[in-house]
């Protein structure tokens, strides 16, 4: 992650400073803590991904406006799990520039996509059988910082936070 003026602030990679090889599902779930925690999971923009999979399984990025790269990669993970995870630099990301899906203001797709990518997450980690404090955990994180970007950008923020916490997923993780 940079800045404007690409001053890094974080970088996402595995503490245990070593490469990482996944060849079945049950090496993914027992790496998945350090997959889920320290990689950036759902991002798209740290992965390389072999076109004939992806032509062979159909798989294509939803046409949704944000989160299209969580599903995308809940979906390709369910149809195999081969991951290499190293250390190099490839990508960076500028944080918080203006007019990125990650912008302050939120609408009402926003929310309603974000409970979408926590109903595909559930069901990965159900199909999975990963711990589903994950899925709690994940559902939680997007209902806190949508919570926090309606309370910070709205004046009423009222007819917001209620189609935020009436999204049945946010609804689930809340209870």
């Amino acid at each position: 992650y940079v800045t404007e003026s690409s001053e890094r602030i974080k970088e996402v990679t595995l503490r245990s400073n070593k490469d990482l090889q996944i060849m079945d599902y049950n090496q993914f779930r027992e790496h998945f803590p350090e997959i889920f925690f320290e990689t950036s999971f759902f991002s798209a923009c740290n992965k390389l991904y072999r076109k004939d999979f992806l032509i062979k399984n159909q798989l294509v990025f939803p046409e949704i406006r944000t989160g299209q790269d969580s599903i995308f990669n809940c979906q390709m993970m369910l149809k195999g799990c081969k991951l290499y995870i190293n250390h190099k630099i490839y990508y960076y990301y500028r944080f918080g520039r203006p007019g990125s899906a990650a912008a302050n203001k939120v609408d009402d797709q926003r929310i309603i996509d974000d409970n979408q990518v926590c109903e595909v997450f559930k069901k990965f980690t159900r199909e999975l059988g990963l711990n589903p404090s994950y899925y709690r955990q994940l559902s939680f994180q997007k209902v806190n910082k949508l919570f926090e970007k309606i309370k910070n950008a709205y004046d009423e923020p009222r007819e917001k936070m209620n189609l935020l916490f009436s999204q049945p997923e946010f609804q689930t993780v809340l209870r």
